[in-house]
């Protein structure tokens, strides 16, 4: 698999005039991108955005990177892992930053991998595969939890898409996603007919769907869920922010991702290639960034 050249961003970042830029705070292992706090591309300098990172000597890496174009994507994140994760450790901030907050994330995300195996045990009732199938293929709970913050924002700036974006349309990488968002709006899916529809929900509702490694291991039959992140159908001039926590199911990293053999159909073709949960979420994090 490819690398990031963090030098090549070093030496980019050395020689441009940087005016929109995001800054990653990346606990890197053979230079693979590993569990990081993402930082909105505010009008904020490296000083500035330090005071809202950890420990800076805790840090492996901190770069600047150049934004390709204009656009702004102005949301920032903080990832979290199995707390026994030795290929992509989890960053932490000291206690005394902020005390509690490692144990509670801790205990929410293993609560919430309880969740998640509660639903695919739901799927293996409906889709009649043997008891215990889906939870097996997830049973080193290789999960990813996201903490989401996107600031407010000027709305004209969110709905020419060229100027700002929240989050473009894109789909999760792993089997199905837990979302609970604040009720601000903006969470757009788009349904069979292609067309977008707003998810308002309330911030004790969960909000469910498919990603790509269930679409790839029922061959198609289920679809991973296209969505967006972008200005609320009711804005006025000034889009507030707004809060998002995603819990990723994933599939364990040695696991295949091509079609289960439950799924197979000998009058159809494969659809997806074969290759391992671990394979395919470096591909598309390369693809995507």
């Amino acid at each position: 698999m490819d690398t990031f050249d963090f030098e090549e961003l070093r030496t980019r970042r050395e020689k441009s005039q940087i005016t929109n830029m995001y800054f990653e705070i990346l606990a890197c292992k053979n230079q693979q991108l590993q569990r990081h706090y993402t930082g909105a591309e505010l009008s904020l300098n490296l000083a500035e955005r330090q005071k809202h990172a950890f420990n800076m000597v805790q840090i492996h890496y901190l770069t600047e990177v150049t934004v390709p174009s204009a656009r702004k994507r102005v949301v920032e994140s903080y990832d979290i892992g199995p707390n026994n994760d030795d290929l992509y450790p989890n960053i932490w901030p000291p206690e005394n930053t902020l005390p509690g907050f490692q144990a509670f994330m801790e205990n929410f995300f293993d609560i919430m991998n309880i969740f998640k195996d509660a639903l695919l045990g739901l799927l293996e009732d409906h889709y009649e595969v043997s008891k215990g199938r889906f939870s097996a293929l997830h049973n080193m709970a290789q999960n990813e939890l996201r903490l989401l913050h996107y600031p407010d924002i000027k709305t004209e700036l969110l709905k020419d898409t060229k100027k700002a974006v929240r989050f473009g349309q894109h789909t999760d990488f792993g089997t199905i996603t837990i979302l609970f968002q604040a009720p601000a709006g903006g969470l757009y899916f788009r349904s069979m007919n292609g067309n977008w529809n707003e998810i308002l929900s309330s911030k004790t509702d969960a909000i469910i769907t498919f990603g790509d490694t269930f679409e790839r291991w029922t061959n198609g039959r289920v679809h991973a869920g296209v969505h967006c992140v972008q200005a609320p159908s009711q804005a006025q001039d000034q889009t507030g922010e707004r809060y998002a926590i995603a819990y990723f199911g994933k599939a364990n990293r040695n696991q295949s991702v091509g079609v289960l053999p439950e799924f197979a159909n000998k009058l159809e073709s494969p659809k997806y290639e074969d290759m391992t949960a671990e394979e395919y979420n470096q591909y598309r994090m390369l693809s995507l960034y």
